[in-house]
């Protein structure tokens, strides 16, 4: 849950490649762009983000702050996704993507209103609108 805050993940995902060894897997979990929390979080300034999460979550800010998010790089297992990665020398071995986030479990009629959107993400079907999405990259083995 790191990625969608990475300001250049371009570079981020280099410096990965080049600490891996041959054959080494790197694994990314992370929330995605069009997910409906992404969505809030990019189109509330972000004091009004703090307290709704604050309030949803009952975070403690000191310990379990919110960090600014990004979104580059944070999509669902779409068509052309996968050719950032493969620029840089990764192959992508899996990608799935998830709806739900249970971010409002502790607002139990918030809580209802998100599985319900969740029921209807899974029927339209979408990887595009899925909420998370886990992105299994290999860095290949020299062939020398």
């Amino acid at each position: 849950m790191v990625l969608e805050h990475v300001s250049n993940p371009r570079e981020f995902h280099k410096k990965i490649y080049d600490h891996l060894n041959p054959g080494g897997i790197a694994i990314h979990f992370f929330a995605t762009l069009y997910s409906a929390p992404a969505v809030l979080n990019l189109i509330l300034p972000e004091f009004i983000s703090d307290k709704l999460v604050k309030w949803v979550q009952n975070r403690d800010a000191e310990f379990h702050g919110k960090f600014p998010a990004k979104y580059h790089w944070c999509r669902g297992p779409i068509k052309g996704y996968h050719e950032k990665f493969e620029q840089i020398g990764f192959t992508v071995l899996e990608q799935k993507g998830y709806v739900g986030h249970g971010y409002l479990s502790t607002r139990k009629n918030l809580y209802k209103i998100e599985k319900l959107y969740s029921k209807m993400l899974l029927k339209l079907n979408n990887p595009l609108f899925c909420s998370n999405t886990i992105l299994v990259l290999k860095k290949e083995k020299c062939c020398l």
